[in-house]
């Protein structure tokens, strides 16, 4: 998804740059727009998967004796995440900052469970 978006991104630049001409300010400001847009694109990617993580470890909460607490751990902080979404400025420096601090895994409770099989590990090359 984020590399999709990437490919997009770089597209959508070079059709704006070739419409600037000798224009050296205006290229300077789509520049720094651009590098701003890429270093945020990985929280952006995030908010666009967060709804569908949440309501799939919901339903699976639902579906026989709940969560485990490791699961119950990731569902609670993907919420206030989504939440951090929810709520924030795009155009706050302060609430950029929050967001990244509270997808950032630093702790050792942060680490994902050991039993947990990486997507495509099962999949047949075609």
């Amino acid at each position: 998804m984020q590399a999709k978006a990437r490919e997009k991104l770089q597209e959508t630049w070079k059709v704006i740059f070739s419409r600037q001409g000798d224009q050296s300010e205006r290229i300077e400001l789509l520049a720094e727009v651009f590098d701003d847009i890429q270093s945020r694109l990985p929280l952006l990617t995030l908010r666009g998967m967060l709804g569908g993580l949440v309501a799939g470890l919901e339903q699976a909460a639902g579906t026989d004796d709940g969560l485990r607490s490791d699961e119950q751990s990731l569902l609670d902080r993907l919420r206030e995440v989504r939440i951090a979404f929810e709520t924030m400025d795009p155009n706050s420096e302060e609430d950029w900052a929050r967001l990244g601090d509270l997808v950032e895994t630093s702790s050792p409770s942060d680490v994902p469970p050991t039993n947990v099989v990486p997507f495509g590990i099962n999949k047949k090359s075609v």
